[in-house]
């Protein structure tokens, strides 16, 4: 299937055809990469692809307990009258659902899980129901707190994008901002260098540069706009602001 409008992502392509493919044959995975990497939009745009499909498909923007589970999965089959059922039938009842009708649940920014979750999650597996989990891994430690949740046997981490395709999205969002200079070709190698791959801190960087205070005698503060968006990036994708 050709990637629509709406679910083709910049530099993303063969990583979400194989995201489809393991979760179309039910397959739970954990999708692993830092903040601003990518990983809720990929996750959003394997939704579209899947509902183009016609299977049945929840997404769960931030997973912080098994209740937005539920909620997400409930999302996929809205033929269940969730208001009239307790959340423990209501889960009995999505269970017979996946297995007549198996879809795909989508889980974003999961950190934690208790028992209830895992119990829920585990009851889910041998239905048909794909399952993909991202994690916010910033370092070896977040891995390895994230493997031991014991939420799925596979892994992949979302790698950083490519040179190019990180100069194309700088060029793009500068078009979409109005700075207070124009930008000088080193300080535009400099904000690719410093975001590493990673799109959504660079965003970022064009975001805080509409404000002088990150420019100095007409040349980009590097040092300061990488701190400040760092927490920028924090913010908006921890749900304590809106990513634009």
């Amino acid at each position: 299937m050709t990637a629509g409008p709406m679910n083709r992502l910049v530099g993303r392509e063969k990583l979400l055809v194989q995201l489809e493919r393991e979760v179309l044959r039910g397959s739970t995975l954990m999708l692993l990469g830092p903040l601003g990497i990518g990983k809720s939009s990929i996750l959003a745009a394997l939704a579209s692809r899947v509902r183009e499909r016609n299977r049945p498909c929840g997404l769960a923007p931030d997973t912080r307990c098994l209740g937005d589970i539920t909620a997400a999965l409930a999302s996929a089959y809205p033929d269940i009258d969730a208001s009239s059922l307790t959340q423990r039938r209501l889960r009995s009842c999505l269970r017979l659902a996946v297995e007549e009708r198996p879809g795909v649940l989508l889980l974003d920014h999961i950190s934690t899980a208790g028992t209830a979750t895992k119990g829920f999650l585990r009851s889910l597996r041998g239905t048909g129901l794909g399952v993909l989990l991202a994690a916010d891994v910033e370092n070896r430690r977040d891995h390895v707190a994230t493997r031991a949740l014991h939420l799925a046997y596979m892994e992949t981490e979302v790698p950083p994008l490519a040179r190019p395709t990180m100069a194309a999205i700088l060029d793009a969002r500068l078009q979409r901002q109005a700075l207070p200079h124009p930008l000088q070709e080193e300080d535009r190698r400099s904000l690719l260098l410093l975001a590493k791959g990673n799109p959504g801190r660079l965003v970022s960087f064009v975001d805080l540069l509409v404000d002088g205070r990150f420019w100095r005698e007409g040349r980009v503060s590097t040092s300061s706009v990488n701190g400040a968006a760092l927490e920028l990036v924090l913010r908006r994708y921890l749900a304590l602001d809106t990513c634009p």
